[in-house]
This record gives C-alpha cells, sequence and structure tokens, in this order.
C-alpha cells in the first residue's frame, strides 16, 4: 500500500521545480482523454520540451508502443 501523507508535500516540491531549465531533457507523451489528470496543465507546464500529443486515449497513453522509435532516438540522442 501507497500513502501520501504531510512530509511528502515537501519531497515533492524539491524534485518538482518551479521552472524546467534543461527542456531538451524531457519527451512528454500526452493523450487528450486521459480522464485523471488534464493534458492540458501538462501541456502548459512542459512548454518548450518535445511534445507528443494525441487525440483520444487515456491515462495509461494507449498504444504507446507506436512511439518507441521515437523514445529511443530521443534516449540515445541525450
Amino acid at each position: 500500500m501507497w500513502l501520501f501523507e504531510p512530509q511528502h508535500i515537501d519531497e515533492y516540491r524539491r524534485l518538482d521545480p518551479p521552472e524546467i531549465k534543461n527542456k531538451n531533457n524531457y519527451l512528454v507523451l500526452l493523450q487528450s482523454g486521459d480522464e485523471v489528470l488534464d493534458y492540458r496543465d501538462a501541456q502548459q507546464r512542459y512548454s518548450g520540451c518535445k511534445i507528443i500529443l494525441e487525440s483520444g486515449g487515456d491515462h495509461s497513453f494507449i498504444d504507446y508502443h507506436q512511439h518507441l522509435k521515437n523514445i529511443h532516438q530521443f534516449l540515445v540522442s541525450a
């Protein structure tokens, strides 16, 4: 079981800086049908990073395997 407690908020804030400085270090895969998170929030947060945005889908990013070539290329080019 995983528990999110008040002390975890400070840990999260340290891990999640208010500004992303090295935008080239991020590849963000989003689907507009995400039922858990609003993809537009992530799109705004990661503005300037490489983003793959698809219509539909869900939080699990359906058919991500179709992007394995892009993901591999991103990882080896870093």
